[in-house]
């Protein structure tokens, strides 16, 4: 990209609640500014007409460059924009983008923490997590049942997947807390899916670790906050 002879370097980004993304958004900034680039910011609200806005106008304004992380639904046209920039996908891998990834290691850091509850004694472990649509919601879900699985332990019952929104994360969290059997942990593969979870948690004042053990990926500044009695 520094090769490049536009003075712009975009970033797109579904939202900026999360601290994560205002880390990358520092960072970014902070490599931009070492070789006299400009970072432009989108936020796409995970929504694929913004995205493909975005991405127009970037290409528009002759950015050298795009980080992108892509939205579910990503749009022939915005591929085909991707195509004329130099593009680099961050945390999601759009497939029918051609672009290098930056991500996780979230297969090795589910299976960890899997391993972890597995540890402790627990047999039945539940589990809330993004869409097995998205590349990281399928990786982080099959990280979960192989680890499970290869603790010699029947398939879970308790899996809920979907939207990587704190709204998911009460309701799943509601359904778990509700069900005949409840886990003796869960583990929450999202860290934009956790306050949802932790709002249930305080709210029907389920006492963790002794009636639910919980772990989450991926921490929030404030946890430790809910933690400590």
């Amino acid at each position: 990209m520094k090769r490049a002879q536009g003075a712009i370097i975009g970033l797109v980004i579904p939202h900026i609640r999360l601290a994560f993304y205002g880390a990358v958004t520092r960072a970014l900034a902070a490599a931009c500014r070492k070789l006299s680039f400009q970072i432009m910011l989108s936020v796409t609200e995970d929504n694929p007409e913004i995205e493909q806005s975005s991405v127009r106008a970037l290409v528009e304004a002759r950015a050298a460059g795009i980080v992108i992380m892509p939205t579910l639904n990503c749009r022939a046209e915005t591929m085909n924009f991707l195509k004329l920039v130099s593009t680099v996908q961050i945390m999601r891998h759009q497939p029918r983008v051609s672009a290098n990834v930056v991500r996780f290691g979230d297969a090795q850091g589910i299976r960890d923490a899997t391993e972890h509850l597995l540890s402790l004694g627990h047999l039945d472990i539940g589990f809330i997590g993004a869409s097995p649509e998205t590349a990281a919601g399928r990786l982080r879900l099959s990280a979960f049942e192989a680890a499970v699985n290869g603790a010699g332990l029947a398939a879970q019952k308790t899996v809920y997947t979907g939207p990587t929104h704190s709204d998911f994360g009460e309701t799943a969290t509601g359904m778990i807390l509700d069900a005949r059997e409840r886990p003796s942990a869960l583990l929450v593969g999202s860290s934009e899916i956790t306050p949802g979870v932790l709002k249930v948690i305080k709210r029907r004042r389920i006492d963790v670790p002794k009636e639910l053990s919980i772990l989450t990926y991926g921490d929030h500044e404030w946890l430790e906050l809910f933690l400590r009695r």
